[in-house]
């Protein structure tokens, strides 16, 4: 069974084409789609709308855009940084701009790669084949 995908990203064109990129590099991972730093705490809290982790299990990856509104991408590292029960995910930032500071940070909070927007099909080709037993 493909293993679960949690895509927290705000900007819906973004999301459209982060969905498409994922399906034409041949991934049929569930994906849901959060919208900003606050619905993804409650998603890997398994909180509110999320309670039922059977529904909404926990990811194998999180996308992770740095720029999300009411908690960015850098809040949410910062978070996970303490929930040792979620170190077996795979956290992959995303920017809409090289902006080498949030990228370092990020590093530094525990994300494994970074990907800069927009999203072409090959990037996600490349995680797969470099993070293989996170996606299968």
């Amino acid at each position: 069974m493909a293993k679960q995908i949690l895509l927290a990203e705000n900007n819906a064109a973004d999301a459209d084409e982060i969905l498409r990129a994922l399906q034409k590099a041949g991934l049929t991972n569930p994906v849901v789609t959060v919208t900003d730093g606050e619905e993804t705490l409650a998603y890997l809290r398994a909180a509110g709308q999320f309670v039922d982790r059977e529904k909404f299990p926990l990811p194998s990856v999180l996308l992770l855009n740095l720029q999300l509104p009411r908690r960015n991408g850098l809040e949410v590292l910062e978070w996970l940084t303490l929930q040792p029960h979620l170190t077996n995910m795979l956290i992959v930032a995303l920017n809409g701009h090289d902006n080498l500071t949030d990228v370092s940070r990020a590093y530094r909070l525990g994300a494994h790669t970074f990907l800069s927007k927009p999203i072409r099909p090959e990037d996600i080709a490349r995680l797969r084949n470099t993070f293989y037993r996170y996606w299968v």
